[in-house]
């Protein structure tokens, strides 16, 4: 298990003293295009003694349920409005509520701030540069950047749509088994493996556009988590998350790769890879998200925040230890199988937001 862990300068954290010396509470407007990863974001922000406004259309008005959202603020579409009107309303919600940062939620919101984060008034949480972004967040261009630094790969092909897509497993293109993914999806929406007895039906369903076809390597599944300032990792965690169970790893060729791509793209902010482990022990990385990712809240339970960017108090970390999401909990419960300490966290976790737990029953959205 590798972390890293430092102390770095930001210009909020004159406005941050000067709020905790008055005796007042930090607080941070959370920009959300919907509400499944940016739930993850907002309870990790809210866990710094944080008031958390959340910004966003419709689709992220769910958040609003939650007791740790201060206030919802109602906003267009992050990826169809304006920029610079966007920009004006983000400053005009900062000022009237005092927000010390901005944060952004998603793939759609962190893409905006690396692009108008120097025409906003207010302090916004470390992101990359837009055209590192762009190279990372994007799985066809990943894969290139891939090629660019010689870093194991699985090769794909880029499909417009269903019917090309279908097309190439007729004519004997795609190679099996292979996983159909979408480009711009998190937490795995979208994302299945295919087999050749299978392929057809599977690409019937897709509903999404493009298509990306890359060849399956099998092994094991890893994700590696970074915070980053220029170019430097100053947090880091290797884990995996088979059946609900988080476990953490080390993994050193992985932690070298990422680190690598780090310094010479220069990355800020949080930065999440997909990566195997093949059966000889070969490191493949599969994707990039850079952004805040889908499980950051069960790494919180673990003790390493990615939603806190200075660190100012430690939370205790065993690498050793695993965290069970409140589903295996439960399991283990009916089973007569005591649940460890990080367990019970996590179950407490979820239970202590109980109209957003009640909201996650229903299986409208995947919280």
């Amino acid at each position: 298990m590798t972390f890293v862990d430092s102390f770095g300068s930001v210009k909020t954290t004159s406005r941050r003293d000067s709020a905790a010396a008055a005796g007042q509470r930090r607080r941070i407007l959370l920009l959300a295009s919907e509400a499944e990863i940016q739930y993850r974001v907002l309870r990790c922000a809210a866990s710094l003694d944080a008031d958390v406004h959340v910004m966003g259309p419709v689709r992220a008005k769910p958040l609003a349920f939650s007791r740790f959202c201060k206030k919802f603020h109602a906003a267009s579409d992050f990826a169809k409005a304006p920029e610079a009107s966007l920009a004006q309303k983000i400053d005009t919600v900062a000022r009237a509520h005092g927000i010390d940062l901005v944060i952004p939620g998603d793939t759609v919101t962190t893409r905006l701030l690396t692009r108008i984060r120097a025409a906003l008034a207010t302090p916004v949480f470390p992101v990359p540069e837009a055209e590192a972004f762009e190279a990372l967040a994007t799985k066809d261009r990943f894969m290139e950047l891939c090629g660019r630094f010689a870093i194991p790969h699985p090769k794909g092909a880029l499909y417009l749509d269903r019917a090309g897509l279908l097309a190439a497993i007729d004519d004997g293109r795609v190679r099996f088994p292979a996983m159909f993914k979408p480009l711009n999806r998190a937490g795995g929406i979208g994302v299945v493996r295919a087999d050749a007895d299978n392929a057809r039906a599977l690409a019937a369903a897709i509903d999404y556009a493009p298509i990306l076809v890359q060849d399956f390597v099998d092994g094991e599944d890893r994700s590696v988590s970074i915070f980053c300032r220029g170019g430097e990792i100053k947090k880091e965690v290797v884990y995996s998350h088979p059946d609900g169970v988080f476990r953490f790893h080390d993994e050193p060729e992985l932690s070298r790769i990422v680190a690598v791509i780090a310094k010479a793209m220069r990355l800020d902010g949080v930065i999440n890879f997909d990566a195997r482990v093949d059966r000889e022990g070969q490191v493949w990385l599969i994707e990039c998200n850079p952004r805040f990712f889908f499980s950051m809240d069960a790494i919180m339970i673990a003790g390493i925040n990615f939603a806190d960017m200075e660190t100012g108090a430690r939370t205790a970390f065993d690498p050793t230890r695993d965290v069970k999401l409140p589903r295996v909990t439960v399991k283990d419960c009916l089973k007569l199988r005591l649940p460890a300490g990080p367990d019970w966290k996590m179950l407490a976790h979820w239970l202590g937001d109980p109209l957003m737990l009640a909201y996650a029953a229903t299986g409208i959205k995947r919280l």
